[in-house]
């Protein structure tokens, strides 16, 4: 059986999460996540790195081939795209 166990905690000095929870018995395994909640702003969007990935479509990396090809996904026309 799984418990889901959630709680928020700072981050200390040298990253450093301290989480104590007593209902936890000494040498059971438990799997740890972390989210982090940032507020700068990412480093471009991805409007940015629209274009730069490799392509088999023989129109290339384009703007108007990129907006042709997201149009054809959202008709459900995906497999067309890859005939052109």
């Amino acid at each position: 059986m799984t418990q889901t166990i959630r709680r928020t905690v700072t981050v200390k000095e040298g990253g450093l999460l301290e989480l104590r929870l007593p209902q936890l018995q000494t040498g059971q395994t438990a799997e740890v996540m972390v989210s982090v909640t940032t507020t700068d702003a990412p480093d471009g969007s991805w409007r940015d790195f629209a274009g730069l990935g490799k392509t088999n479509n023989r129109h290339g990396n384009d703007n108007d081939s990129i907006d042709h090809d997201l149009a054809d996904e959202a008709d459900g026309n995906a497999f067309n795209s890859l005939l052109r």
